[in-house]
């Protein structure tokens, strides 16, 4: 950086992680080891969602490839951190170090983090020491924002569900016997960190060997989590007892606040038949929160935090019930490079338009109820 030393952003909570209404605090560090001119030191402020997918149609020569895309903004402030006096249109900053406060209060409707395949929800903080005739130095730090679903009032997610499909294998002119799956589960709403049982059956009536497991499909676009395969012989039957899935860090069902985003998970039972065959799937919708049911957290009684992670809650907003155990904090990629929340990422615009922006993930509350395999890789199908 020549002349400055250092240009870096701060937050004074160092986790990373706010919440809606919450403020976010923290300063601009500047170190300059020659004097050097400048217009001014400026702080922006910002939160966007942004998609992007492309289809194809046609063939051939007539194949073409359609882009679409949107954006929502939730806001944009710019800050002067340093200007020079009235009627002046540069100044000299002298050699030294120098720290320069901010304050920002997230504006309430702000919808949760997300960084999926096709589209993200993201903070910033982007620091600009703007110099005339000469590169800018800069300084972007992401950060988490949880705009937390509480379970507690959705009727729905008390609710138990069940279920079932059947398919008919076919081989040229031959039709073997059905294969029927089905599976329920006796509440619908769960948190990270919570356990999903199986109770599952599969009745193989075809000529044909199946691989059958259990999947935590988001948006039907990324397995967030799968239970290792079980072969069932054909003609027999499979009872699934006794396991379950702990339901990884995730955002919240539906991203509230976000209108170009929608996230929506199922619970399935797949059931892969050998040879050339189409899966079955038996989907269950189940809603995914951040604060849990109470019922289910009485289950556990007072659970203590986990030993890893981020286990300082940002004060001072006590949005978690009183009779709620205190989560930790934990990242899940689907795909993306995991980085330490607040983590600066200078070659990247937030402006959100650049699709090679994959080095930062949000962390979400996760309560340990079940050890979260930190080893797990998602699956995509």
């Amino acid at each position: 950086m020549g002349k400055v030393r250092a240009f870096t952003i701060s937050f004074a909570n160092t986790s990373g992680i706010f919440y809606p209404g919450q403020p976010v605090q923290g300063e601009v560090l500047v170190q300059v080891k020659d004097e050097v001119k400048i217009r001014e030191i400026r702080l922006e402020f910002g939160g966007f969602a942004h998609v992007h997918w492309s289809e194809s149609h046609g063939s051939g020569k007539h194949r073409r490839t359609v882009h679409y895309s949107s954006r929502e903004e939730y806001f944009k402030v710019v800050v002067p951190c340093l200007s020079p006096p009235h009627g002046e249109e540069k100044m000299m900053l002298k050699p030294g170090e120098y720290r320069y406060p901010f304050q920002f209060q997230i504006p309430p409707s702000s919808p949760s983090s997300f960084e999926g395949g096709i589209g993200r929800v993201r903070y910033y903080v982007k620091g600009t020491m703007d110099k005339p005739w000469a590169f800018d130095v800069e300084d972007v730090r992401y950060f988490s924002v949880l705009n937390l679903l509480d379970l507690n009032p959705i009727p729905e997610a008390k609710q138990g569900q069940e279920g079932q499909d059947s398919k008919t294998l076919c081989c040229l002119c031959c039709a073997s016997g059905p294969i029927s799956g089905k599976h329920n589960i006796p509440v619908s709403g769960y948190v990270p960190g919570e356990a999903i049982q199986i109770n599952a059956e599969l009745i193989n009536h075809s000529n044909r060997n199946c691989e059958i497991w259990m999947e935590l499909v988001q948006n039907c676009e990324h397995g967030c989590a799968k239970t290792t395969a079980r072969t069932v012989g054909k003609g027999d039957s499979d009872y699934w007892r006794g396991e379950q899935i702990t339901v990884p860090p995730l955002p919240s069902t539906g991203l509230h606040g976000c209108n170009i985003i929608d996230i929506m998970y199922l619970w399935v039972l797949v059931c892969d038949p050998a040879g050339p065959a189409i899966n079955l799937r038996v989907n269950i919708p189940i809603i995914i929160g951040g604060i849990p049911l109470v019922s289910a957290a009485q289950l556990y009684g007072n659970v203590n935090p986990m030993n890893t992670g981020t286990s300082a809650f940002p004060s001072p907003f006590q949005v978690f019930p009183e009779n709620v155990p205190q989560p930790v904090y934990a990242s899940f990629s689907t795909g993306n490079h995991l980085q330490n929340p607040g983590q600066a990422d200078n070659s990247v615009a937030p402006s959100g338009d650049n699709q090679q922006d994959d080095t930062f993930t949000p962390q979400y509350p996760y309560y340990n109820w079940n050890t979260y395999d930190t080893n797990f890789k998602p699956t995509s199908f």
